[in-house]
């Protein structure tokens, strides 16, 4: 059942590409698929040909073998017409070669773009207050129901009290991002944001921590899934989506929906120290999600329940900076950081153009009234 109009209840854009209150917005390259689509075309092009030039040289050879066995015949009249037989069908087998070289190149494919394709993805980002070059990121990632500029307080808050960098990427179908909100697309762009800071800007991976809140626990766990950073911080994080439907609206309700942000199936895989916040008074994400991917984790792992924290209120110094830097003193983390001479160029500050043309934002209010053909 398609329920991504609930799962996603994007508000408005609190920003624009001209206007951006609280920070800035760079826009980070993706790593293009089509060089590599290209490649294999061409490979199976290239595997087609050889198997249409191999056959030609078999029928050639029978064709010679026919040939001389014609000669040998008595009759003349027959030899002729078998001849013209054999100039009829060469005549049809150069027609059909041709044939298929056409068909070959009108089977070429098409690299069109979509209607909401970017290949840049806009991250909310916040310089360092400590100097002009700091080597040391924060990646965050912001809860469903708002965006990345709507969460300035709390990713401000990250840059102040840790001294670092923070890079929140936004997600497609929010803010100014084109584009429908879907799993498979959030995912891939973590791994394109990451790949760009270690491999282009050659920051070092133990420079890099990853924080998420709500719905951002999801793409945060991917990350550190996947690569190697110091260290992951999951604010209010839940099991999947279905769980929380369970939790929300019954059992019967939470199965016919497809499952989704398996944040408990991913955890075990994350091979640097977690640490987990999550208050007991959250009615949205029930705090047992925290405690049972506590219980998951493989990796070193801390769980915080603040008494009063609920899933949008809590306390920034009591209940989220006083553990968080408790717990990367007791695991070194940033104890070693390497130094990086590389800045995010101001090239990354300039729109590209699939952000200068005018779509439709995804948004969970007007969904919500055509589902229900509310005017």
């Amino acid at each position: 059942m398609d329920l991504d109009w609930l799962i996603f209840p994007s508000p408005d854009s609190s920003y624009t590409t001209e206007k951006t209150p609280n920070g800035e917005i760079i826009y980070i390259p993706k790593k293009i698929k089509k060089d590599k689509e290209h490649k294999k075309h061409n490979i199976d092009k290239d595997k087609t040909n050889k198997d249409y030039e191999k056959k030609d040289k078999e029928t050639s050879k029978e064709d010679k073998e026919n040939k001389e066995n014609k000669e040998n015949k008595e009759n003349k009249d027959k030899e002729k017409e078998n001849k013209e037989k054999e100039n009829k069908a060469k005549e049809n087998k150069d027609k059909n070669i041709q044939d298929i070289d056409i068909e070959i190149n009108d089977s070429e494919p098409k690299y069109q773009e979509s209607k909401y394709e970017t290949k840049h993805i806009p991250c909310f980002f916040l310089r360092s207050t400590s100097s002009s070059v700091c080597s040391k990121y924060a990646l965050f990632y912001h809860g469903n129901a708002e965006d990345v500029n709507l969460a300035y307080e709390i990713i401000n808050h990250i840059r102040f009290t840790l001294a670092v960098n923070v890079i929140a990427p936004e997600y497609p179908g929010y803010g100014i991002y084109p584009g429908r909100p879907n799993e498979e697309t959030i995912f891939e762009d973590t791994i394109h944001v990451y790949d760009y800071l270690t491999e282009t800007l050659g920051i070092s991976p133990n420079n890099i921590i990853i924080f998420g809140r709500s719905l951002g626990t999801s793409p945060s766990t991917h990350l550190a899934s996947k690569k190697h950073v110091s260290a992951l911080v999951l604010i209010s994080p839940m099991l999947s989506i279905r769980t929380i439907v369970k939790d929300i609206l019954g059992t019967l309700v939470s199965y016919s929906i497809r499952d989704r942000f398996r944040n408990g199936e991913m955890i075990p895989e994350v091979k640097c120290p977690i640490l987990i916040i999550h208050g007991q008074n959250d009615n949205l994400i029930k705090y047992y999600h925290s405690t049972e991917l506590y219980n998951r984790a493989k990796s070193p792992c801390e769980l915080v329940l603040p008494e009063n924290m609920d899933h949008n209120e809590f306390d920034f110094f009591q209940e989220f900076s006083e553990p968080l830097l408790d717990f990367l003193s007791r695991n070194g983390i940033f104890a070693n950081t390497q130094p990086c001479n590389n800045k995010l160029t101001s090239e990354l500050l300039k729109v590209p153009e699939e952000f200068k043309r005018p779509y439709e934002q995804w948004n969970c209010l007007t969904t919500l009234l055509q589902k229900f053909s509310i005017n």
